[in-house]
């Protein structure tokens, strides 16, 4: 038998560190966000990095607290999200103690 997590997800995001690379490695052709309905993205990024704003019809993306799981790029319907990994040492560093 599997024991669930002993804190939440928000206290487990927490404990990661980030070395934030200059470049966003997060690429979005928004020629089709526009198109795109439901915006899967901005539900499925467990860092709510992905922000839609109705006004300006435009994703904004946050790569800076990306934790580089590519849920992003699976739920794309026109599959207009890639992501590139940061250079090694930059980026995500988990930390589950």
């Amino acid at each position: 038998m599997v024991n669930p997590p002993s804190r939440k997800i928000d206290e487990r995001l927490y404990v990661n560190r980030y070395n934030v690379h200059s470049e966003n490695h997060l690429h979005v052709d928004q020629s089709k966000c526009q198109e795109c309905r439901d915006k899967p993205c901005t539900f499925s990024c467990p860092v709510d990095d992905y922000v839609w704003d109705p006004e300006l019809k435009r994703l904004t993306v946050f790569y800076e607290g990306c934790v580089e799981c590519g849920a992003c790029v699976v739920v794309c319907p026109y599959h207009k999200i890639a992501l590139d990994y940061p250079p090694a040492g930059r980026g995500v560093n988990f930390r589950f103690g």
